[in-house]
C-alpha cells in the first residue's frame, strides 16, 4: 500500500509540473486571429469614426466607414483588442460593434465582446476592450 501512495503522489507530481500555460523558452507565443465587425439595422445610421488595435499592437483610426465594416487582426497572448466606435442612430435603426474569432481562421467562431446603440441614440459611443 505503502509503494503504491508513492507512485501515485509522484505521477501527480508529474502530471502538475508538465501542465503549465506557459511558453517554453525559445517556444512559440500563441496567437488569436481575431475580426473587428460594425453592423447596422435601419436606414438612419451615422458612424463618424472607428478605431481598433492592429497586429503591430497599433491604434488605427478610420473616418465614416462604410457599414458592414470589418478588420482582421491577430492579436498575442497577455495583449488586448480594442474597439471603439462613434456616431448616431435614428428612429427603428442600431449600430453594432463586435470583436470575435476570424471565421475564416476558425470553424466556429466565438465572441469576445458585443455592444449595440440602441435606436435614436444621437451619441452612440462603443468601447470594447478584450484581453488575451
Amino acid at each position: 500500500m505503502k509503494f503504491a501512495l508513492t507512485h501515485l503522489a509522484l505521477a501527480t507530481s508529474l502530471l502538475l509540473t508538465s501542465c503549465s500555460n506557459e511558453v517554453e523558452p525559445g517556444g512559440a507565443a500563441s496567437v488569436n486571429a481575431i475580426l473587428y465587425v460594425i453592423e447596422s439595422t435601419g436606414a438612419t445610421v451615422d458612424v463618424t469614426q472607428v478605431q481598433y488595435t492592429d497586429t503591430a499592437g497599433d491604434t488605427v483610426t478610420e473616418l465614416n466607414p462604410t457599414l458592414p465594416w470589418s478588420a482582421q487582426a491577430t492579436i498575442g497572448d497577455a495583449q488586448s483588442a480594442r474597439l471603439i466606435v462613434e456616431g448616431s442612430t435614428g428612429a427603428a435603426s442600431e449600430i453594432t460593434a463586435r470583436i470575435q474569432d476570424d471565421p475564416a481562421e476558425v470553424s466556429t467562431p466565438s465572441t469576445y465582446g458585443e455592444t449595440t446603440c440602441a435606436e435614436n441614440t444621437a451619441n452612440c459611443s462603443i468601447d470594447i476592450s478584450v484581453a488575451f
